[in-house]
């Protein structure tokens, strides 16, 4: 057997529905690999920087592993080159990506409460950021030899 192939654009396969309703019909699926690059203080060991995708529709779900080889500044960490644009973005942590984030060698206060990160609306940037003793959110600084794993989901444009 071989693939199901479509010539024509914006065709879809129908799920769950007996007649073609646009609402069912699966018409945008990708996966692969992608690139990052960080905040100009900030270099990182390239054997680990690659991150996978998916997306359905415009739902994107990327991961991967991250080790920071130097931080230079205080500007705080910053992912660019995500796969797809972001279609709304928001400085509230929480309301446009969502996920989870494991973080080993960053320099965080021992009182932190949230490692958070939040999409530019319109770009393919994530700033990351911490909330401490429900203060205002401050800069998520990464030391030399940090690792960060993640798993976020937000929407494309």
């Amino acid at each position: 057997l071989g693939d199901i192939f479509f010539s024509t654009a914006g065709k879809g396969i129908v799920l769950g529905a007996t007649t073609n309703v646009a609402g069912n019909t699966l018409d945008d699926y990708e996966e692969g690999e992608f690139q990052v690059s960080c905040n100009n203080s900030v270099t990182l060991k390239s054997a680990l920087d690659r991150m996978a995708y998916t997306k359905i529709g415009r739902l994107v779900v990327i991961s991967g592993q991250i080790q920071v080889d130097s931080d230079n500044s205080d500007a705080g960490f910053v992912i660019n080159n995500l796969p797809f644009t972001s279609m709304n973005g928001t400085e509230s942590a929480g309301e446009s990506v969502s996920g989870s984030i494991r973080l080993y060698n960053w320099d965080v206060d021992s009182n932190i409460i949230n490692p958070v990160c939040w999409d530019a609306a319109g770009t393919t940037t994530l700033y990351f950021t911490q909330i401490k003793d429900n203060a205002a959110e401050a800069a998520l600084l990464a030391d030399a030899d940090a690792y960060i794993k993640f798993t976020f989901t937000y929407m494309a444009a």
